[in-house]
């Protein structure tokens, strides 16, 4: 079946409803056309921050998180701190459900959790080569425990 041929038992209603929704689709079609043409140019990309650790190339184990987190300290606007926010957020309402592998009593500052983590990981160099999320987990539970 196309746009314009009514399909047996369609009711006038029907019809009209697909015909405007077809005209509306063209319309937007060559309006965006039309625009981006006027401009001559290409539609503009993000002007979002670039991508990326702030830091050394990431590694997703326990030593790689730490060494980004360490080189970006407590800058509350780091992609480490960005994970790490992440991470509580989800461990926080595992808590909140009474799960034991979520974090309870969460009192923090976004600058706070890279230190943490950092003095975590530095205490236990037996977790260096295990997955990122597994010491943040680790961490944060040491450091906000559901009792």
């Amino acid at each position: 079946m196309t746009l314009g041929a009514p399909a047996r038992g369609e009711g006038l209603a029907m019809i009209r409803w697909r015909l405007a929704f077809a005209a509306a689709a063209a319309f937007g079609v060559v309006a965006s056309a039309a625009t981006w043409g006027v401009a001559g140019e290409a539609p503009p990309r993000s002007s979002a921050v670039e991508l990326g650790t702030n830091g050394p190339p990431l590694k997703p184990t326990v030593g790689g998180l730490a060494a980004i987190c360490d080189v970006n300290g407590s800058d509350p606007q780091s992609w480490c701190a960005a994970y790490l926010l992440g991470a509580l957020e989800a461990m926080q309402a595992f808590g909140a459900g009474g799960h034991k592998a979520g974090t309870c009593g969460v009192n923090y500052t976004a600058e706070r959790l890279a230190p943490i983590f950092v003095a975590w990981s530095k205490r236990n160099p037996d977790f260096v080569g295990f997955p990122m999320m597994a010491g943040v987990n680790l961490a944060f539970r040491e450091a906000w425990p559901c009792h």
